[in-house]
């Protein structure tokens, strides 16, 4: 058990670091030293964090979503519909980030979306629906816009 739990700790210590050098990387995009950015980039893989984030997130959605949705009537459907919809929406995601032509122009707009995406499954796992149903709502209006092509990166 406390294998299990060191395990955990590193993938969660690997994930706070993927997100840290990422945001780094991003920073420097406008200048960025030519060595520097080399050395990032050997060891910095974002379409695969963007890849691991976006299936952890499906999967926790998946086991969350009947604990969400066990209030009735309109409260349900609405859980129902937008869990639906986010499946869907990281399908497409995780379908299209093997094509760097799809991903050009989008990164910054993925690596919030991940970033969102763990904010949802932060709010999964302390059981706080409302936080859950918002950060849902966010995620598919920001994917929905860049799976369109129109994404405007927070300023």
């Amino acid at each position: 058990m406390a294998a299990d739990a060191a395990f955990g700790a590193s993938r969660t210590g690997e994930a706070e670091v993927f997100w840290l050098v990422s945001g780094w990387r991003r920073r420097l995009r406008r200048e960025p030293p030519e060595l520097v950015e080399d050395l990032v980039r050997q060891f910095l893989d974002e379409p695969t964090g963007w890849r691991q984030t976006f299936d952890h997130t499906a999967h926790a959605l998946e086991q969350a979503v009947p604990s969400l949705s066990s209030s009735g009537g309109t409260r349900r459907r609405h859980v129902n519909r937008t869990a639906q919809r986010l499946a869907s929406l990281l399908r497409v995601l995780l379908d299209n980030l093997d094509s760097p032509v799809w991903l050009m122009g989008r990164e910054d707009g993925l690596s919030s979306l991940a970033r969102e995406a763990q904010e949802l499954r932060h709010a999964f796992a302390a059981g706080d629906s409302e936080a859950a149903l918002e950060t849902m709502d966010s995620i598919l209006s920001s994917g929905e816009a860049l799976c369109q092509g129109v994404w405007l990166a927070p300023l």
